[in-house]
């Protein structure tokens, strides 16, 4: 919004804070301790069923996800997409992360991201801990991290101790607020507001496929070959029917 930094901090020590930083945390805390997340959803969806037709339900639905990935996409910034599209193309190294339904997502990313270079897998793939999967990277390897409110204790220490260990971070959250945007060199906000009994993840799959789509730009013929692996090794394999 155009407000200087410095105004921030005076505002900050006016308020009683030693700097600007204390006085995210308790927002930070605010946005990562409510409970009762996934009832409350589960309880306006139930009101509004009975009041509506699956129908209309559907309809609702459907829009409130397109709402989302509007307001993803209107946010993006086409610099930062392209920083973070270099991050994930040229580190030797790219791990994923999601907890529990963002696991899905982190999944996903992980697969695709697989086709199109060496050295790119999820975090904790093997079942092994997020602490042996940060052990694997080194400084200057990237830690993509997937979460939004109620964030999950693992999320966040790891984007905290990745950042610290010199890997670079790239959060997919749905706030500036996140506690994973606190350490990322970029971060990018997906909308997750909704009717749905708990976070709606259309926009961050779609974010994914756009970040995604700018890394095989950037890698261009190294992407055609890896993918031309790719489709050998299926074809080898006799996969597909």
């Amino acid at each position: 919004h155009g407000v200087n930094a410095s105004t921030l901090t005076r505002m900050s020590q006016r308020l009683g804070y030693d700097r600007f930083t204390a006085l995210q945390q308790v927002f930070r805390r605010h946005v990562s301790e409510r409970g009762g997340f996934y009832s409350e959803r589960a309880g306006r969806l139930t009101d509004s069923a009975e009041q509506n037709p699956t129908t209309e339900l559907i309809k609702r639905i459907a829009e409130e996800e397109l709402g989302n990935i509007s307001a993803m996409t209107e946010d993006l910034d086409t610099a930062t997409v392209e920083a973070a599209a270099g991050v994930i193309a040229e580190v030797p190294r790219v791990s994923i992360y999601g907890a529990r339904q963002s696991a899905s997502v982190a999944g996903f990313m992980a697969y695709a991201l697989g086709m199109l270079r060496y050295n790119a897998a999820l975090l904790d793939g093997q079942q092994q801990g997020v602490a042996h999967g940060i052990a694997q990277l080194d400084e200057g390897d990237a830690l993509v991290l997937i979460g939004s409110s109620p964030y999950t204790r693992a999320t966040v220490a790891a984007a905290r101790v990745a950042a610290d260990r010199g890997i670079k971070v790239i959060a997919i959250t749905d706030s500036l607020a996140s506690p994973l945007a606190a350490t990322a060199v970029y971060t990018f906000i997906t909308p997750t507001a909704g009717s749905f009994f708990s976070n709606s993840m259309a926009s961050s799959a779609v974010l994914v496929e756009i970040l995604l789509s700018a890394v095989a730009k950037r890698l261009e013929k190294r992407a055609v070959a890896a993918l031309n692996r790719h489709e050998a090794l299926i074809e080898a394999l006799d996969i597909q029917i």
